[in-house]
């Protein structure tokens, strides 16, 4: 009985499964005859008002026949035929003007897919135009970046620099300090940058006794140029570029650097005291 009853139960599945599949045929035959009638009555529609546009324009295109000399009289009859004339004239083109806006509402409706997507495409075509592909003849290596870093110029208060936008060439030593501060004093960055920007200051401080500050300023840049395009970490250590920007630039000459400012300049010009306590007394 069991058996039985366990194959009824297949059985009964299997049926139910079929009729769904049946089902689904069903809807989709539907669906293809409507479509099928809709292309129908769009076609004969759009063929109909083809005919109406031609016959309007051979009623435009006949000239009017120019008045005779002999003086015509017309009958009521004649009358009438005119009215009724023009009644159907008037009738046409009301019948011509609801069915451009029936042709019009089914367009919009049952060819709205189509539109879509060839507006789709158009806007594509139209971004593709705007840019335009220009050489790199004139690309700079700075251009590329990144992450932007902060520069010292851009953090110095306006009241200290003379109430002038200053470049970063431009800077003295005094000024590159106080900018490299700003940013580590109240800038948003994180410990390795701040640890990075200290350790980087504190050997530029000391080099400024051996090297022109042009140089100095120089391999600043350099180093922040290359954390900017992603090659270095301020946590890397910057000796192999020291070996690079500094070898053979020592200042021969240490009274005469050129970061100091023109007052430093002229104490620079004194004599160098070899014991300046002796010399007091």
């Amino acid at each position: 009985m069991d058996s039985e009853e366990s194959d009824t139960d297949e059985e009964t599945k299997e049926l139910v499964r079929k009729l769904k599949e049946v089902k689904k045929k069903e809807k989709v035959m539907k669906n293809k005859k409507r479509k099928v009638e809709l292309r129908q009555e769009i076609e004969k529609r759009m063929k109909e008002l083809e005919e109406l546009e031609e016959l309007e324009l051979k009623g435009a295109s006949k000239p009017k026949k120019e008045k005779s000399g002999k003086k015509v009289e017309q009958s009521k009859k004649g009358k009438d035929k005119g009215k009724s004339k023009d009644t159907d004239k008037v009738k046409i083109k009301i019948k011509t003007k609801t069915q451009l806006k029936i042709a019009k509402w089914v367009r919009a409706k049952f060819l709205s897919s189509s539109d879509s997507d060839s507006e789709t495409t158009h806007k594509k075509k139209n971004k593709h135009k705007k840019k335009k592909v220009r050489s790199g003849i004139k690309d700079r290596p700075h251009d590329k970046v990144k992450i932007k870093m902060n520069w010292p110029q851009s953090e110095l208060k306006y009241e200290f620099t003379n109430r002038k936008a200053v470049e970063f060439r431009q800077l003295t030593m005094s000024q590159f300090c106080a900018g490299e501060l700003e940013i580590i004093r109240h800038c948003k960055i994180s410990k390795k940058e701040r640890e990075g920007r200290l350790s980087l200051l504190n050997k530029i401080c000391y080099y400024a006794s051996e090297f022109e500050w042009s140089v100095l300023l120089n391999f600043y840049a350099a180093w922040v140029k290359l954390i900017e395009k992603g090659e270095n970490v301020w946590s890397d250590d910057t000796s192999l570029l020291e070996v690079r920007m500094l070898i053979g630039k020592k200042v021969l000459n240490k009274t005469a650097s050129k970061y100091s400012d023109k007052s430093s300049e002229k104490n620079f010009d004194r004599k160098v005291w070899y014991c300046p306590l002796y010399q007091r007394k």
